[in-house]
Parts: C-alpha cells; sequence; structure tokens
C-alpha cells in the first residue's frame, strides 16, 4: 500500500501528527513502558476540506497562533496557514507499507522516501506488550531502537528533538 503523507513535526508535544488520503489526523502518547514500548491514543480526526471551527481546534490543540485563510480550507491552504508558525515542521514523504501478521500480532514494514532518502522501518502493534516482547525476541530485533514517527522524522530532518 503506498501513500503520500505529511507529517507536522509539533515540538513540545507527544503528538503524532499527520496528513494521509485528506485526513488530518493526531495521535497523542498516552505512555511508555520500561521496554520502550509506546502507547498512543487517536485523539481528532478532521476530513479536508475543513471549516475554520475546526482549524481553530486544531491550532489550540498544538498550541499554535494559527489563523484560517478562508471558510473552508484545502489540505494546501492548512499546511499553508500552519507554515506560517515557525515551531511547526512539515515533512511530505512517500510510505509503501506492507501489512502482515505474525504470531497473533500486527505487523507493518514500511519503505519511507523523503526527499532522497530511504529508510527502513518494521513495527508491530498489539494490546499487550508481552505478545510485542515475544515477537522482537522471535526476530532478534529487541536491540534495536524504538523509535516513532515523530522523533525519527526529526532526527533525520536534523530538526532539534523536542518532548515527542
Amino acid at each position: 500500500m503506498k501513500s503520500e503523507e505529511t507529517y507536522l513535526l509539533v515540538p513540545q508535544r507527544d503528538l503524532n501528527v499527520k496528513i494521509r488520503n485528506q485526513i488530518f489526523d493526531v495521535k497523542q502518547k498516552l505512555k511508555v513502558n520500561s521496554d520502550g514500548l509506546e502507547q498512543w491514543l487517536p485523539i481528532l480526526k478532521v476530513e479536508f476540506p475543513m471549516s475554520q471551527e475546526a482549524f481553530k481546534k486544531i491550532a489550540a490543540l498544538l498550541g499554535l497562533q494559527g489563523h484560517p485563510l478562508g471558510d473552508s480550507l484545502s489540505e494546501l491552504d492548512f499546511i499553508s496557514a500552519m507554515g506560517l508558525e515557525s515551531t511547526i515542521s512539515p515533512v511530505r514523504l512517500t510510505k509503501m507499507r506492507e501489512k502482515y501478521e505474525l504470531q497473533g500480532v500486527a505487523g507493518e514494514f514500511t519503505h519511507l522516501q523523503i526527499g532522497k532518502k530511504n529508510v527502513f522501518t518494521i513495527a508491530f502493534e498489539h494490546v499487550d506488550a508481552k505478545k510485542i516482547g515475544q515477537i522482537r525476541n522471535h526476530l532478534a530485533i529487541e536491540d534495536l531502537m524504538n523509535e516513532n514517527y515523530p522523533q525519527a522524522l526529526k532526527r533525520l530532518m536534523g530538526i532539534v528533538r523536542g518532548v515527542s
């Protein structure tokens, strides 16, 4: 599955903010366990075009002073408005995902193209962190760094790392 996405890197916030398939999507980090596994909660999904009301809600969530540019904002309008905020860093990328299941745990192998950079990731998702630990051990990847997309993108783009 291939998608074009824009991640909005927000400093000092434990948020994963992206735009994919004309949907603005925000997840908030809830907790990190002793193995470094993270639990995220979806907190907002808004379709484009978005209303001024939705824009204002998002700006407040992201801690911004953004100003909508019209009554109904397209994705490009939204990114332009966010671009006026020096604290937000938009990163466009192409994501090619291959989903699978291993021992009852959902997995995803991903190839990211960020400009001329190619990055490969592997991820697992399950409500039981022990199952993820078992998969990591089975694949001998338990020593690999667990890093969420906002952290990885900030590192790859040379952006000073915030809280997220």
